[in-house]
């Protein structure tokens, strides 16, 4: 062999050793990052509730199934319902949707079909319906930049999106807000 094919199949040898040592890099780092993703649990038909410094119930949560993930500090969850409580321990809100995302640090974002019902007596807005909801469950807002139907004794209210205290029971529309008052046969 002349040493034209013996330099050609040593840049050959060499390219193939260099491609394999990256491609080895390359598959290790996604194996790690995929093992970091990785639940720490799962959870089917969970149940949890927050209380108080007083010992009050708070809020409960449930959900039909739920992932979390320790390292990202975060559970996903399934069909997620939040039910939020005053100072006495008397239901005000639940909040439900299709999928979820709860933070540890108490703020938690519903997707798909969400629905807020307000469960105190003679409420102002019965019945919130959107796409998506972003709550901070410590401050007790909750926020959203999509359309917003808020129903209520009387009334039927449109907008695209929204600011709201749920412990203070009050809402406002950002923005093409329009409204439908009736009366109501007494």
């Amino acid at each position: 062999m002349s040493r034209q094919n013996w330099l050609i199949g040593l840049m050959f040898l060499l390219a193939l050793g260099l491609w394999r040592w990256f491609d080895q890099e390359t598959g290790d780092s996604q194996a790690q990052s995929g093992s970091i993703y990785q639940p720490s649990f799962t959870a089917k038909a969970l149940r949890t509730q927050h209380y108080d410094a007083k010992g009050h119930l708070k809020e409960e949560l449930a959900a039909d199934y739920a992932e979390h993930y320790a390292q990202l500090e975060m559970s996903e969850l399934e069909h997620p319902r939040i039910t939020t409580r005053d100072a006495d321990g008397k239901p005000l809100w639940e909040l439900s949707g299709e999928k979820g995302v709860l933070n540890n640090s108490d703020s938690a974002i519903l997707r798909n079909q969400v629905v807020l019902k307000n469960l105190g007596p003679q409420p102002i807005a019965e019945r919130l319906t959107t796409d998506y909801m972003e709550l901070d469950l410590t401050n007790q807002q909750m926020r959203t930049n999509l359309k917003v139907v808020i129903e209520g004794p009387g009334f039927h209210n449109e907008g695209v999106g929204l600011l709201g205290k749920l412990d203070q029971n009050s809402y406002e529309l950002l923005d093409n807000s329009h409204a439908i008052y009736f009366n109501q046969a007494r």
